[in-house]
């Protein structure tokens, strides 16, 4: 019981003057990730996303005949059994919170959960950004300026042959949205203090700045001082004996990726793309453009407000980390082992460096500050014969060798997946799996693995893992890594299948879809914090995006439905106007009803039946929407999608 409290102490902080009551102490001390399950089936999202996969088959039959058998399982596990937290619970917490003025957000350290003043927070976020001359506030949202910009530039690559048609298409964001940044709380501040992560996700530029990271990978690993892992790491060192004027030290670069001069970074990762030595699977010329516009609109919006970060990379945009890797590499070469003081050994994992130096740390520490007036260093050197670096604790041993143990900082919480969480049980064995890997990897002496393997039984138990579950992993495990064999089978690629996690159907349907050669990838489902938290105000339903929409006629039964990505307002003005026009052929079943009946259509009862930022999955939900009120549309018949017979008795 007092590990049990122990373990609630250090996942929950509470940074309010109110006390937690009881009955909310269990749940939030899950986290905020914990992932609860649906009360309903999402039946809709199930079925779009095997459609998605059933097109990619090569033959229509079989296409055909793994709907029915996902239907088949679907039907058997229609009948929802019970959620894993309760509605009362849930209720309850989200009204406590609403009552006191509270928010919940995530600890940057140790993943626990922070409960903290709304107020109090906002403060916070509005320090970080105003003390720091990196972020610039806007007076508007320039998302269409930034996609008229982005589709512009896109489409000069396209008219000057540097990229496919298919390639330009693949990079396009239809219906962009602005990158919103999100905080977390670096709890073991004094002061408190906030850092803020930008999700960009669905931005103009996030396609394109995922194509990038993946063109200059074969860049990012060829660093003398690169390191991949901890397995790598420890392979590095362990051939190492010190001499006695040796010391371990490690050394981190504060605050990188919005630290670093973004001018500086781009003209490095351009000098890169152009060496003879580099061979991307793309026109030199249109990635350097790409890596471009991918640092070019670097603005977010948080608390309803929108800035610009003028400097550094983002906290979050998938080109962030290989333009940071080749510009530290650069550094390096040009000045770091040139140095007076340079370390004899210097190994480095994204901002965290370890070296065996036996210069004056003072003297090394001041030479790397003086490298560039926007990359800061810090340096630890080892304390009682100790230095921790990543997640491994070196230790000097009295012969020279370096040993090795499993490291926890002091912000560790043991917060790791619960085992009530919703999600597939091999995610949750996954996480047993990858601590027993590390522990073998990582401890050098037995005794030290003996130890670590307690500890994971313990920890597990407290994430309410059942004991024999725990076992059996770990036991497993350390066999399969005994054995250590790959099979050197070739196998065709799988089709993936991108699934809503529900359990019982998700099993099965996996289980059954390795004869078709699919393989199923579970998409997240609502966390607790995305359950209690505030609901944003809506927009107004012209102007949002994304949508599935209908409109009543106002002299007759009939209504239309349609999709769009674009704004409602957008297309509804289209509708209006293609209703004056004689193009009869392009014309939608709307505008030809408008033009022919004469009649008045109920433009202010337009409503918003579904949203999606998803093309294919949008004009699905529209076929289903169609479907059921298929007696009274307005849509011409090339309007309306078909949707696969086999769906019929379950939509």
């Amino acid at each position: 019981m007092d590990q049990r409290k122990n373990h609630q102490n250090k996942t929950l902080l509470n940074f309010s003057n109110i006390v937690v009551p009881e009955e909310f102490v269990p749940l939030l001390s899950k986290g905020i990730d914990f992932r609860l399950a649906s009360r309903k089936l999402p039946l809709i999202k199930i079925i779009c996303s095997i459609e998605e996969t059933a097109k990619q088959f090569c033959s229509p039959s079989m296409a055909n005949e793994y709907r029915f058998e996902c239907k088949r399982i679907i039907k058997k596990g229609r009948k929802k059994k019970d959620t894993n937290v309760s509605t009362e619970i849930c209720n309850g917490l989200k009204e406590w919170l609403k009552q006191y003025n509270l928010v919940l957000i995530e600890n940057d350290k140790g993943r626990a959960t922070c409960i903290i003043p709304e107020k109090q927070l906002q403060e916070l976020v509005l320090k970080e950004i105003s003390n720091n001359d990196r972020y610039k506030p806007l007076p508007k949202n320039d998302i269409e300026k930034v996609k008229t910009s982005v589709n512009k530039e896109l489409a000069i690559l396209r008219r000057d042959n540097l990229i496919s048609k298919e390639y330009l298409n693949s990079l396009k964001q239809i219906t962009p949205t602005t990158p919103s940044a999100r905080p977390t709380l670096k709890a073991h501040k004094d002061p408190l203090k906030t850092r803020l992560i930008i999700n960009t996700r669905g931005s103009a530029f996030y396609k394109i700045a995922k194509a990038v990271s993946k063109h200059l990978k074969p860049l990012t690993t060829s660093g003398k001082s690169y390191i991949k892992d901890s397995e790598q790491f420890i392979a590095k060192i362990k051939p190492e004996k010190l001499e006695n004027n040796e010391k371990l030290v490690s050394f981190d670069i504060a605050e990188m990726y919005p630290s670093l001069p973004k001018a500086d970074v781009i003209q490095e990762v351009i000098r890169r793309i152009k060496n003879d030595d580099f061979n991307p699977k793309i026109n030199k010329e249109a990635l350097i453009k790409l890596a471009k516009l991918s640092l070019n609109y670097m603005t977010f919006t948080i608390n309803g407000k929108f800035y610009e970060q003028a400097e550094g990379l983002f906290i979050g945009s998938p080109s962030s980390p290989c333009f940071a890797e080749i510009f530290i590499q650069r550094v390096e070469e040009l000045h770091i082992y040139n140095m007076i003081n340079a370390p004899r050994i210097w190994l480095r994992k994204v901002d965290d460096t370890f070296t065996i130096s036996s210069h004056p740390i003072d003297e090394t520490l001041k030479e790397l500050n003086n490298i560039h007036s926007k990359i800061n260093f810090t340096a630890e050197e080892e304390t009682n014969n100790t230095l921790p670096f990543l997640d491994c604790l070196l230790t000097r041993a009295v012969d020279g060798n370096i040993k090795t143990s499993v490291y926890k900082k002091a912000t560790h919480t043991g917060q790791y997946i619960n085992y009530y969480s919703n999600q597939p049980k091999s995610v949750k064995t996954s996480v047993i799996k990858t601590l027993t890997k590390r522990a073998k990897l990582l401890c050098s002496e037995k005794d030290d693995l003996e130890k670590e393997l307690q500890y994971i039984t313990t920890t597990m138990e407290l994430n309410d893992f059942p004991r024999n579950l725990i076992k059996k992993t770990i036991g497993n495990t350390l066999n399969a890594m005994e054995k250590r064999t790959k099979e050197n089978t070739i196998e065709n690629e799988p089709i993936p299948l991108f699934l809503p996690y529900e359990k019982g159907i998700s099993e099965e349907i996996a289980k059954m879809s390795k004869k078709y050669n699919v393989r199923i990838v579970h998409t997240k489902n609502l966390s607790l914090v995305n359950k209690i938290r505030k609901k944003q105000q809506e927009p107004n339903i012209l102007d949002t995006d994304g949508v599935i929409y209908r409109v009543p006629c106002s002299e007759c039964d009939k209504v239309y439905i349609g999709e769009t990505g674009r704004q409602l307002k957008i297309r509804l003005k289209e509708h209006k106007a293609n209703a004056k026009s004689n193009n009869i052929k392009n014309m939608s079943g709307l505008s030809q009803h408008i033009k022919n009946e004469k009649h008045e259509i109920n433009w202010d009862d337009a409503e918003i039946l579904d949203r999606d930022n998803n093309y294919q999955r949008r004009k699905f939900k529209e076929a289903v929407a169609i479907n059921k009120n298929k007696e009274n549309i307005l849509n011409k018949k090339e309007e309306i999608k078909t949707i696969s017979y086999i769906w019929d008795d379950i939509i």
